[in-house]
């Protein structure tokens, strides 16, 4: 993931398309200045959501969390490598609003890997007049990115009792 623009986990399965629940890919090249983060989403949709017209309606000069919020849509984790020289190691986590145990459990593996990454979890999103909406969480220090999925996790749970 450290070298990729866009890390996904599937959230549902979908044999035909070669999709496992809690499966994690990767896709591009942070490095890669000629492609943009959007470009690389709807390249990966083709791959694997071909059947999913939304994505053939969508261009690279959409946002690349206007793009996401369709991942998410779908039920799947996406990771945005935000990482630049200026400012460090970074990554936006993009969550659906609803995960099974093992996509949780494959989110915790996957940041427990990235030990110098600080992160951004934007949640509870909605699309409001072609704006995506909704709520963030962030930690500056890389230290305390268990503790923010932590975090996350505590207070999704808890708003669902109440």
């Amino acid at each position: 993931m450290r070298a990729a623009k866009i890390g996904i986990i599937f959230g549902n399965n979908d044999k035909e398309n070669d999709i496992n629940e809690g499966k994690f890919v990767y896709y591009g090249n942070i490095y890669d200045e000629e492609v943009f983060h959007s470009q690389c989403l709807l390249d990966f949709a083709q791959v694997y959501f071909s059947d999913k017209s939304i994505f053939n309606k969508l261009s690279f000069r959409h946002a690349p969390t206007t793009i996401g919020y369709f991942y998410t849509l779908f039920g799947h984790v996406l990771l945005l490598n935000t990482s630049s020289a200026k400012h460090g190691r970074s990554l936006n986590i993009m969550m659906p609003n609803n995960i099974s145990d093992d996509v949780r459990d494959k989110l915790y593996k996957v940041i427990s890997e990235l030990e110098d990454f600080s992160l951004t979890i934007l949640y509870d999103l909605e699309l409001s007049e072609g704006i995506i909406k909704g709520s963030e969480m962030s930690t500056y220090s890389s230290e305390d990115r268990i503790k923010l999925l932590d975090s996350y996790f505590d207070n999704k749970t808890n708003n669902k009792t109440k």
